[in-house]
């Protein structure tokens, strides 16, 4: 595993890809979010690529793009990935950070996991409400991911998910089983999943963004399953 990456998102993936034996990695990102490529550690993958939209012609950070799209949409990109039945058990979600946006990339890459796949969403602890606006803003943007995210896993049972407390916030969603029968271990270092009635209260506000950055930002903890970058390593570092 490549040193000096610890508490990024490339870190986590780094290590997960270690700890599981992980070999296809897909990215989905932006020109914005797309430039910590060369940080993921190669050597133990069959195969990495890197799928850009809003993906300016003169954009060149000297990796390789295997998709690229002009504008929003990955409708073709898609259509080819499942077309080619193409293989991938690690995904990293890093794109556009609004809701339209940040569900789609979601769901679309969660639908080609296998049971037992690994996806790390970027961004989804924002620390302000200015950091978490809806809209495009220059400078430090999560934008509405935390929602996108939080919507996407909240009472779902085909899944089980965390959140790493580093890096804008990295939640980790495994498919189709949970992390104590991945890991077969206990599951002391897990948090519990929130209770139905504050995923109820997360949910309530629909798409009136202030208010639910409020209940957010009251109840990050227990929504989001936080946990502390040394509780990652010690669970699912090698032994």
């Amino acid at each position: 595993m490549q040193n000096g990456l610890r508490e990024t998102k490339a870190w986590i993936v780094n290590l997960l890809v270690d700890r599981f034996g992980l070999k296809n990695y897909i990215e989905i990102c932006t020109p914005s979010t797309g430039k910590h490529f060369a940080q993921i550690d190669r050597a133990p993958l069959a195969s990495c690529s890197r799928i850009m939209y809003i993906a300016h012609e003169f954009f060149d950070d000297g990796m390789l793009i295997d998709m690229r799209s002009p504008d929003e949409s990955l409708a073709t990109q898609m259509y080819m990935l499942r077309a080619a039945k193409t293989e991938v058990d690690v995904v990293l979600v890093d794109g556009w950070h609004t809701y339209h946006t940040a569900s789609r990339d979601i769901m679309d890459m969660f639908d080609l996991l296998p049971e037992g796949g690994i996806m790390v969403v970027h961004d989804c602890n924002p620390q302000s409400r200015e950091v978490a606006s809806p809209g495009y803003r220059a400078g430090e943007w999560c934008g509405v991911q935390y929602k996108a995210y939080l919507d996407f896993v909240l009472g779902r049972e085909d899944l089980d998910y965390f959140t790493v407390d580093c890096d804008y916030g990295c939640g980790v969603i495994v498919k189709g089983t949970d992390f104590a029968a991945l890991l077969d271990r206990p599951d002391e270092w897990h948090p519990p999943k929130p209770a139905v009635d504050l995923c109820a209260a997360f949910r309530a506000p629909g798409s009136e963004y202030d208010e639910v950055y409020d209940v957010f930002a009251a109840n990050r903890e227990p929504l989001l399953r936080l946990i502390s970058t040394d509780q990652f390593q010690d669970a699912f570092a090698k032994a």
